[in-house]
């Protein structure tokens, strides 16, 4: 005898939250704005009013281009160095966060700010009340709980607004030497395509009239001149889509940055640099968690992160996960080829002698240094490279049309 079947019942999704904005007065008559989660407005209106305020504007808030009215890393080290400072001269952090809304120009960040004073206000501490944004790092947030416990928040915040300014000012340089070679080359490839469609058809006209035979590097320049007009537009979809389809997978995936993190690892120069660079932000992170007060495991989870390297990160995980199983930091750093001698043995010193913390912004400084130099090194050797390649692609299309009528000048008696 078979079983009844029994009715399926239909899996009905969990409606998700929204966010919405809004502006209202709390319990001491102050006008208060920000943002909350929730399923609707009637649900915002029912949560603004369990922490104490009367809501009298509240919509949905829009979404917003990536890049518009951004907040920056700048944003957020000023405004942690504006608390540093108020709070040491003793003002009170709602006070604090108040005068910080006021002077931020970026208007983000300020709906950002309102809405931390109105969690403070209404009984949160500061680390969770920043916790809710992304804005924050992780590490900012370890930090200023730690702070928080120890009664020292404006020690540190001052310290995670210098940790930041170091962090960027690798960062930048970085970038710069990265941006260089990739802007001159996009000059390269436009030149070379104005000459291609608008300068050598008309040395094309000029040579059909003369009905003589053409030179190869001619014939082959105009042969991609020709392939270049008559196929423009559809080129250009294509170069586009393909640009479009690399930056899809840059914002929704990890597999460009992966695939960059891998490469650099492999090039003779590069690989030195990158092992120099991500050792100098892992150094530097740890040696602010460790020196705040924050749990070694922890402190090596959030350092890793610091390295926005994904071979690095990976790699530090399983160094935790030693360091877990009762070894030494040094001792399992030594395991992996990923970190410098040097690194390591600095770190293991510093573990010996009990001054881990002095040591690690030791090698952090000194490998700033180094990155900063060979970065200077290969900026100046890029250079004359560059306007090398550049001269060959111009000056090899201007040579190839002019070749024509060098010949007819050295035929004419």
């Amino acid at each position: 005898m078979t079983k009844p079947l029994r009715p399926r019942t239909a899996k009905v999704a969990k409606p998700t939250e929204k966010t919405f904005l809004y502006k209202g007065v709390s319990l001491r008559g102050k006008k208060v704005a920000g943002e909350i989660d929730a399923l609707s407005v009637q649900m915002a209106r029912i949560k603004l009013h369990k922490q104490g305020i009367n809501a009298t504007t509240i919509y949905k808030k829009r979404a917003q281009i990536p890049w518009v009215n951004a907040i920056k890393s700048i944003d957020i080290t000023l405004f942690f160095r504006q608390l540093a400072t108020m709070l040491s001269a003793g003002l009170p952090l709602t006070q604090a966060l108040g005068i910080a809304e006021q002077n931020s120009k970026n208007t983000a960040l300020k709906t950002i700010i309102s809405t931390i004073k109105t969690d403070i206000e209404s009984g949160s501490n500061f680390s969770k009340a920043i916790a809710k944004h992304t804005a924050f790092s992780r590490l900012s947030v370890a930090l200023i709980d730690a702070g928080e416990r120890s009664g020292s928040l404006d020690v540190m915040l001052e310290r995670i607004a210098h940790h930041q300014e170091s962090l960027e000012s690798l960062k930048n340089k970085l970038k710069k030497a990265a941006l260089y070679p990739i802007a001159v080359l996009i000059v390269a490839i436009v030149v070379t395509t104005i000459l291609l469609v608008k300068v050598v058809p008309i040395f094309a006209k000029t040579f059909a009239d003369l009905g003589s035979e053409l030179p190869v590097p001619t014939r082959i320049i105009m042969a991609l001149s020709e392939m270049l007009v008559a196929h423009f537009w559809i080129m250009s979809l294509m170069v586009t889509g393909a640009a479009a389809f690399i930056l899809y997978l840059h914002l929704k995936t990890n597999k460009i940055k992966h695939f960059i993190d891998k490469i650099s690892l492999k090039l003779p120069l590069i690989s030195q640099l990158t092992k120099k660079s991500a050792s100098a932000r892992f150094s530097r992170t740890l040696a602010t968690t460790a020196g705040a007060g924050v749990e070694l495991l922890s402190a090596i989870e959030l350092s890793a992160q610091a390295t926005n390297h994904h071979a690095f990160i990976k790699e530090l995980q399983g160094v935790g996960n030693k360091v877990r199983d009762g070894q030494k930091l040094s001792q399992a750093m030594s395991q992996s080829t990923l970190f410098l001698p040097m690194t390591v043995q600095m770190i293991a010193v510093g573990e010996e002698s009990g001054q881990l913390i002095a040591m690690l912004d030791k090698v952090a400084d000194f490998y700033d240094g180094e990155v900063r130099e060979q970065i200077d090194s290969l900026t100046s050797l890029i250079e004359p490279a560059i306007i090398v390649v550049l001269g060959v692609i111009v000056g090899g299309v201007v040579l190839a049309m002019y070749l024509p009528i060098f010949e007819i000048g050295t035929n004419v008696p």
